[in-house]
């Protein structure tokens, strides 16, 4: 808000000053050349630990009705990697699958439980120990959102990692 306020106020000095005569910019026959700026996007921030939560930036995607995991998730998934490697106080975190409510409430649960042990497996296979990974598949029975719209169903369709245990940080 500030910026676009500050943006405004330099709009209407700029406005002013063109309507002031002598007080303006001096135009020159010139020829611009284009210039372009290429940005990069912004880097997803790393999965960060949190209280209770290890929060991912992004969603892990798997293959429609599957517990195939797909390729744009690995980067997500190697983050939460190096969340556990570089905090061995985490002893043991929940992997929690969620669906959204759309099917048979037991098929949702089996299929958000096969879905939380592929994650489990691709995290064990980049070195986690599997004594610090449980799962659950919780299906529909936790929305976050209302399943009655699209959006809502998305954010229901999630993998959670909750830190059930951890040691206590000795003091310095």
């Amino acid at each position: 808000p500030m910026k676009k306020q500050i943006e405004q106020t330099a709009v209407a000095i700029l406005g002013l000053a063109l309507l002031l005569p002598g007080c303006g910019p001096k135009v020159h026959n010139t020829q611009l050349t284009p210039v372009t700026v290429l940005a990069k996007r912004p880097a997803k921030p790393k999965p960060k630990m949190v209280v209770k939560k290890i929060e991912i930036s992004d969603r892990i995607e798997f293959a429609v009705n599957k517990a195939r995991i797909l390729s744009v998730s690995f980067d997500v998934l190697d983050g939460v990697v190096e969340v556990l490697e570089q905090n061995p106080q985490i002893e043991l975190v929940e992997i929690g699958g969620h669906t959204d409510a759309r099917g048979k409430a037991k098929r949702n649960r089996r299929l958000s439980h096969r879905r939380a042990k592929s994650v489990r497996s691709y995290l064990i296979d980049k070195g986690i120990a599997a004594h610090r990974l449980v799962i659950k598949g919780y299906g529909p029975d936790r929305p976050v959102d209302d399943n009655s719209t699209a959006e809502g169903r998305q954010r229901n369709r999630r993998v959670e990692f909750t830190i059930l245990e951890r040691t206590v940080e000795p003091e310095t």
